[in-house]
């Protein structure tokens, strides 16, 4: 029996693990570097305008590990095609625990895709990774430097 899909916008347990993508060779991930680059966290303008679309602080694309695979996951982001890609996960208690040191508003919470596929109910957002208004570049900087240095590559 398929277990229920999750409830769109709920935090995700602290417990679990997500992973997100990235091209190796690419601007995020070049090719000698073991972590993706810390803007690899930077929301995007596509993410920014798909929190404007649904009413939502603008939200990074994860998987969450114990329900989707990272085939998966690049079959549905990359359209399955044969691109160099790597899969960093974290904890989600981890994310957290680092915005509350930081004092920082930040979760990780499930969107499960409209999409019948397998994996598609494990998609998840990390909101909260923006810039806040009035914040110095250089504390957001080193924001995402110490939120990168939380994933280690999936094998």
């Amino acid at each position: 029996m398929d277990s229920p899909r999750p409830m769109r916008y709920t935090s995700v347990d602290g417990d679990a693990q997500v992973f997100r993508l990235v091209y190796v060779g690419g601007v995020h991930l070049p090719a000698s570097a073991t972590l993706p680059l810390p803007h690899w966290l930077r929301p995007t303008t596509e993410d920014v305008e798909e929190g404007k679309r649904i009413g939502r602080p603008p939200g990074l694309s994860t998987w969450d590990a114990g329900v989707t695979t990272k085939t998966q996951a690049a079959a549905f982001l990359h359209n399955a095609t044969p691109t160099p890609w790597k899969a960093f996960q974290t904890r989600v208690g981890a994310v957290r625990d680092l915005a509350c040191k930081r004092v920082r508003s930040l979760d990780v919470l499930t969107d499960p895709l409209d999409d019948l596929r397998p994996g598609a109910e494990g998609h998840c957002r990390i909101e909260g990774l923006q810039r806040p208004t009035g914040m110095l570049k250089r504390t957001q900087d080193s924001f995402l430097v110490d939120m990168v240095s939380l994933f280690s590559e999936v094998h």
